[in-house]
């Protein structure tokens, strides 16, 4: 990820060019809108549908890179999705309306790997069963986000992140808690 000002500021610059489902906007308009080459996009993004993940991720790293007790993480959670929901305007159309059309697991794996991360930096040995929590959290979560932005953020943001907050799985708040 280029996380200079220049590289960032070009991808927000894309994120906001777009305008209607991403379904619908050939990259071609969108470079357009965003005032960059189709050379400029390509180096930031491989395709069209990136975009709102590396979003995701730039959410992730601000807001949930630096949990050690769940109170922590919850509180990292309801601050993403404050966040999240800043870009009202846009990430109803950033997402695949078929996101299952495109290959979206493999968009989880480093979120799963740095979840993993944070609980091993609390001591924890990580087994099989933590693994699939993660997993099964973050594909989950992910799909709660997707579906939120499709549906127009209508959820407030607060009620939203409670949910998220809600669904984190036993196990891995659990372990969480007496950290």
């Amino acid at each position: 990820m280029d996380i200079t000002n220049r590289g960032l500021a070009t991808k927000f610059k894309i994120l906001h060019a777009i305008d209607r489902p991403i379904d619908k906007l050939p990259v071609t308009e969108l470079c357009d809108r965003a005032q960059l080459s189709r050379h400029t996009f390509y180096s930031y993004f491989s395709s069209k549908y990136d975009v709102a993940y590396w979003y995701l991720e730039y959410s992730e790293d601000l807001f949930l890179s630096d949990f050690t007790t769940l109170d922590e993480w919850t509180q990292g959670i309801k601050e993403q999705i404050e966040f999240l929901y800043q870009e009202k305007q846009v990430l109803p159309h950033a997402f695949s309306e078929n996101p299952h059309d495109i290959e979206i697991l493999p968009r989880f794996d480093s979120s799963i790997a740095r979840l993993l991360e944070r609980i091993a930096s609390t001591g924890v040995e990580i087994d099989d069963r933590t693994r699939r929590c993660a997993s099964f959290y973050i594909s989950s979560n992910r799909d709660m986000i997707i579906t939120w932005c499709l549906d127009g953020m209508a959820l407030s943001p607060d009620l939203f992140a409670q949910t998220c907050c809600d669904c984190i799985p036993q196990q891995l708040a659990g372990i969480l808690d007496i950290h």
